[in-house]
Protein backbone atom coordinates (compact mmCIF):
# COMPACT_ATOMS: atom_id res chain seq x y z
CA UNK A 1 0.00 0.00 0.00
CA UNK A 2 0.98 3.44 -1.25
CA UNK A 3 2.15 5.68 2.00
CA UNK A 4 -0.32 8.09 2.91
CA UNK A 5 1.23 11.90 2.71
CA UNK A 6 1.41 14.27 5.32
CA UNK A 7 -1.54 15.81 7.21
CA UNK A 8 -1.25 18.68 5.59
CA UNK A 9 -1.32 17.90 2.40
CA UNK A 10 -4.86 15.56 3.25
CA UNK A 11 -7.75 16.52 1.22
CA UNK A 12 -10.94 16.57 3.88
CA UNK A 13 -12.50 13.80 1.33
CA UNK A 14 -12.27 10.44 1.19
CA UNK A 15 -12.89 8.34 -2.35
CA UNK A 16 -13.61 4.52 -2.24
CA UNK A 17 -14.36 1.94 -4.42
CA UNK A 18 -17.97 0.53 -3.24
CA UNK A 19 -16.80 -2.41 -1.26
CA UNK A 20 -14.56 -0.28 0.98
CA UNK A 21 -11.33 -1.59 2.68
CA UNK A 22 -8.91 -0.38 3.90
CA UNK A 23 -6.39 1.23 1.67
CA UNK A 24 -5.56 4.60 0.22
CA UNK A 25 -7.56 6.36 -2.62
CA UNK A 26 -5.75 6.78 -6.26
CA UNK A 27 -4.20 10.14 -5.09
CA UNK A 28 -2.92 8.78 -1.82
CA UNK A 29 -4.46 11.59 0.46
CA UNK A 30 -5.81 9.56 3.08
CA UNK A 31 -7.08 6.07 3.62
CA UNK A 32 -10.74 4.82 4.81
CA UNK A 33 -9.08 3.62 8.46
CA UNK A 34 -9.03 7.45 8.53
CA UNK A 35 -12.69 8.48 7.72
CA UNK A 36 -14.46 10.38 10.58
CA UNK A 37 -16.73 12.54 7.79
CA UNK A 38 -19.92 11.13 5.87
CA UNK A 39 -18.34 9.35 2.69
CA UNK A 40 -19.83 8.69 -0.03
CA UNK A 41 -18.74 5.32 -2.10
CA UNK A 42 -20.55 4.78 -5.36
CA UNK A 43 -24.05 5.49 -4.87
CA UNK A 44 -23.57 4.25 -0.92
CA UNK A 45 -23.29 6.32 2.03
CA UNK A 46 -21.28 5.64 5.19
CA UNK A 47 -22.77 7.72 8.03
CA UNK A 48 -21.19 7.86 11.72
CA UNK A 49 -23.24 6.90 14.02
CA UNK A 50 -22.35 6.95 18.31
CA UNK A 51 -18.81 6.21 17.47
CA UNK A 52 -18.84 3.78 14.50
CA UNK A 53 -19.16 3.46 10.71
CA UNK A 54 -22.61 1.94 9.76
CA UNK A 55 -23.34 1.59 6.14
CA UNK A 56 -25.92 3.34 4.80
CA UNK A 57 -27.97 0.11 4.11
CA UNK A 58 -29.19 0.24 7.65
CA UNK A 59 -31.51 2.43 6.43
CA UNK A 60 -33.73 -0.44 4.48
CA UNK A 61 -35.99 -1.47 7.38
CA UNK A 62 -37.45 0.55 10.10
CA UNK A 63 -35.07 1.80 12.36
CA UNK A 64 -34.93 1.45 16.26
CA UNK A 65 -36.43 5.01 17.16
CA UNK A 66 -39.56 4.80 15.64
CA UNK A 67 -40.73 1.30 16.25
CA UNK A 68 -39.50 2.18 20.01
CA UNK A 69 -41.77 5.49 20.19
CA UNK A 70 -44.70 3.43 19.03
CA UNK A 71 -44.05 1.31 21.23
CA UNK A 72 -44.15 3.37 24.29
CA UNK A 73 -47.05 6.46 22.73
CA UNK A 74 -49.65 3.46 22.23
CA UNK A 75 -48.82 1.66 25.49
CA UNK A 76 -50.15 4.99 26.94
CA UNK A 77 -52.31 5.79 24.73
CA UNK A 78 -54.32 2.57 23.24
CA UNK A 79 -56.28 4.47 20.68
CA UNK A 80 -52.85 5.87 18.68
CA UNK A 81 -52.94 3.63 15.82
CA UNK A 82 -49.27 3.18 13.53
CA UNK A 83 -49.84 4.12 10.36
CA UNK A 84 -46.53 3.12 9.06
CA UNK A 85 -42.64 3.72 9.34
CA UNK A 86 -40.47 2.13 6.26
CA UNK A 87 -41.91 3.23 2.96
CA UNK A 88 -39.65 3.39 -0.19
CA UNK A 89 -41.34 6.80 -1.14
CA UNK A 90 -41.22 10.41 -1.76
CA UNK A 91 -42.82 13.05 0.39
CA UNK A 92 -46.65 13.25 -1.12
CA UNK A 93 -46.73 15.47 -4.44
CA UNK A 94 -42.79 15.61 -4.46
CA UNK A 95 -39.31 13.98 -5.66
CA UNK A 96 -38.27 14.50 -2.69
CA UNK A 97 -37.19 11.50 -0.20
CA UNK A 98 -39.54 10.81 2.51
CA UNK A 99 -37.75 10.14 6.07
CA UNK A 100 -40.17 7.16 5.55
CA UNK A 101 -37.94 5.57 2.97
CA UNK A 102 -34.94 5.38 5.46
CA UNK A 103 -37.26 3.97 7.90
CA UNK A 104 -36.20 6.84 10.37
CA UNK A 105 -40.15 8.59 10.69
CA UNK A 106 -43.70 6.76 12.19
CA UNK A 107 -47.49 7.90 11.70
CA UNK A 108 -49.22 7.89 15.17
CA UNK A 109 -52.98 7.65 14.05
CA UNK A 110 -54.88 10.16 15.42
CA UNK A 111 -57.65 12.35 13.63
CA UNK A 112 -57.81 16.21 13.85
CA UNK A 113 -61.66 16.23 12.81
CA UNK A 114 -62.26 13.89 16.25
CA UNK A 115 -62.59 16.03 19.10
CA UNK A 116 -60.79 13.53 21.50
CA UNK A 117 -58.13 12.35 19.00
CA UNK A 118 -57.17 16.08 18.06
CA UNK A 119 -56.78 17.12 21.50
CA UNK A 120 -54.02 14.07 21.95
CA UNK A 121 -52.96 14.80 18.72
CA UNK A 122 -52.16 18.27 19.92
CA UNK A 123 -50.47 17.32 23.02
CA UNK A 124 -48.13 14.87 21.66
CA UNK A 125 -47.41 17.28 19.15
CA UNK A 126 -46.23 19.96 21.61
CA UNK A 127 -44.25 17.26 23.58
CA UNK A 128 -42.33 16.45 20.31
CA UNK A 129 -41.38 20.01 19.69
CA UNK A 130 -40.49 20.70 23.83
CA UNK A 131 -38.43 17.82 23.57
CA UNK A 132 -37.02 17.76 20.10
CA UNK A 133 -33.53 17.72 21.26
CA UNK A 134 -33.79 15.01 23.73
CA UNK A 135 -35.62 12.98 20.44
CA UNK A 136 -33.40 14.32 18.22
CA UNK A 137 -36.60 15.01 15.56
CA UNK A 138 -35.74 16.29 12.38
CA UNK A 139 -39.37 17.02 11.52
CA UNK A 140 -42.97 16.91 12.91
CA UNK A 141 -46.38 17.45 11.24
CA UNK A 142 -49.64 17.22 12.95
CA UNK A 143 -52.97 19.13 11.06
CA UNK A 144 -51.42 21.57 8.91
CA UNK A 145 -48.50 22.83 10.86
CA UNK A 146 -44.68 21.46 10.81
CA UNK A 147 -41.82 21.96 13.32
CA UNK A 148 -38.00 21.57 12.29
CA UNK A 149 -34.91 22.44 14.59
CA UNK A 150 -33.54 24.43 11.74
CA UNK A 151 -36.43 26.56 11.07
CA UNK A 152 -38.64 26.08 14.35
CA UNK A 153 -42.46 26.73 14.46
CA UNK A 154 -45.23 25.80 14.79
CA UNK A 155 -45.52 26.99 11.47
CA UNK A 156 -47.59 26.16 8.53
CA UNK A 157 -47.55 23.36 6.42
CA UNK A 158 -48.77 23.34 3.14
CA UNK A 159 -47.80 19.97 1.18
CA UNK A 160 -49.60 17.82 -0.51
CA UNK A 161 -50.96 15.63 3.11
CA UNK A 162 -52.37 18.12 5.46
CA UNK A 163 -51.38 15.61 8.38
CA UNK A 164 -54.84 15.88 9.54
CA UNK A 165 -55.13 11.74 10.37
CA UNK A 166 -51.94 11.40 12.20
CA UNK A 167 -48.71 12.67 13.72
CA UNK A 168 -45.77 12.73 11.48
CA UNK A 169 -42.57 12.29 13.64
CA UNK A 170 -39.08 12.15 11.86
CA UNK A 171 -35.55 11.77 13.50
CA UNK A 172 -32.06 12.29 12.25
CA UNK A 173 -30.35 9.76 11.16
CA UNK A 174 -28.29 9.39 14.33
CA UNK A 175 -31.16 10.12 16.67
CA UNK A 176 -32.92 6.66 15.06
CA UNK A 177 -30.92 4.43 16.55
CA UNK A 178 -32.03 5.16 19.78
CA UNK A 179 -34.21 2.45 21.36
CA UNK A 180 -35.50 3.62 24.75
CA UNK A 181 -37.51 6.47 25.41
CA UNK A 182 -38.66 6.01 29.08
CA UNK A 183 -37.25 9.24 29.90
CA UNK A 184 -40.69 10.67 28.60
CA UNK A 185 -42.53 8.99 30.75
CA UNK A 186 -43.03 11.97 33.24
CA UNK A 187 -44.23 13.61 30.58
CA UNK A 188 -46.54 10.83 29.17
CA UNK A 189 -48.35 10.45 32.61
CA UNK A 190 -48.81 14.43 32.59
CA UNK A 191 -50.67 14.79 29.54
CA UNK A 192 -52.46 11.59 30.79
CA UNK A 193 -53.59 13.67 33.83
CA UNK A 194 -54.20 16.45 31.59
CA UNK A 195 -56.46 14.71 29.91
CA UNK A 196 -58.08 12.64 32.30
CA UNK A 197 -59.74 9.26 31.88
CA UNK A 198 -62.97 10.42 33.25
CA UNK A 199 -62.80 13.28 30.87
CA UNK A 200 -61.87 11.53 27.63
CA UNK A 201 -62.40 7.78 28.07
CA UNK A 202 -61.76 6.80 24.64
CA UNK A 203 -58.57 7.80 24.70
CA UNK A 204 -57.61 5.19 26.96
CA UNK A 205 -59.33 2.12 25.74
CA UNK A 206 -57.78 -0.54 23.31
CA UNK A 207 -59.90 -1.70 20.71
Amino acid sequence: EAPIKSPAKRSPFVYAEASPVSRSDPSGRASLTEASLTIAIANNTVYKLEGRLADANIFNRAQPAPLAMFSIVQANFPVVRNLGIFNRRNIAGTDIASLHADGRAIDLGLSAYTGAEKVLGDELFQLFIRRGDDIQVQEVIWNQEIWTPSRGGPRPYSGASPHTDHVHLGFTRGGSQRSNFSFLQIEFNEIRRTLSQAILPELFLSD
